[in-house]
């Protein structure tokens, strides 16, 4: 099934320089910063470079095939907003103390993917030993519905209950994967898995154990995206906002 980041637009909720969001989830005042949390972010990648992730330990491993980096700016505004350490003074990171992430970049730097990809990079991620685990992709049904009728010379109907069967069957093996999820538990910290998705939240739950740190009392809530983020390189910060980088700061 294919998928797709959704595009975050131009905020103009706050002034630049003021991460507003971090206050709004009461990371500002939490004792918890993060420390001994792994953190996973599969997403379009990561700047590496920039200065807010100095100090940390990423683990980057590309799941496209479109080579290690962020050339879309998402994956690394997300990973900004969730254990960015201060740049110029400035705070950006919720779990600023976070000091090891996974990078899984499911998503190539148009903003695209597939759930082999996603479901490959969720167990990476599992297996290398996440904490928490942000996911900011949906499935792209009308993409698939289009394809399948443009390349493959589908009717309309028959290529939506062909898009339908792909949906339920990405549905059963995220379930699949998340019965092994939560498994582990039994023999280690678990792993928290976060989505901006309405398809993959819902099916996610309350999760019945959260690794220390700074987090919200329900991991469902969706506070607002902070501006002035870590982006792509040229772009140092942006104020962009997404339900994707909104559910960065749930954890």
């Amino acid at each position: 099934m294919p998928t797709r980041l959704v595009e975050p637009v131009a905020s103009s909720e706050a002034a630049a320089g003021a991460a507003w969001g971090i206050g709004a989830v009461g990371a500002d005042t939490s004792a918890r910063t993060g420390a001994g949390v792994v953190v996973a972010g599969l997403d379009t990648g990561i700047d590496a470079d920039h200065p807010a992730f100095a100090g940390g330990t990423l683990t980057q491993t590309d799941f496209t095939g479109s080579g290690l980096g962020d050339r879309n700016g998402h994956g690394t505004h997300c990973a900004g907003t969730i254990f960015g350490r201060d740049v110029d003074g400035a705070r950006i990171g919720v779990a600023r103390g976070v000091d090891r992430a996974l990078i899984g970049k499911v998503l190539a730097d148009d903003g695209t993917g597939s759930s082999p990809w996603m479901f490959d990079g969720l167990q990476w991620a599992v297996n290398q030993g996440a904490h928490v685990v942000s996911i900011s992709i949906e499935l792209d049904f009308p993409n698939f519905v289009r394809r399948v009728v443009d390349e493959e010379g589908w009717p309309v109907d028959l290529a939506t209950s062909r898009a339908l069967e792909a949906y339920r069957a990405t549905l059963h093996m995220f379930d699949a994967l998340m019965a092994m999820i939560h498994s582990r538990e039994a023999f280690g910290a678990g792993t928290m898995v976060v989505a901006a998705a309405p398809f993959l939240a819902a099916r996610l739950g309350r999760p019945r154990r959260r690794p220390a740190g700074p987090r919200n009392s329900d991991h469902k809530y969706s506070p607002p995206s902070p501006p002035s983020l870590p982006t792509e390189k040229g772009l140092p910060y942006a104020d962009l906002d997404s339900a994707s980088l909104r559910w960065c700061h749930s954890r």
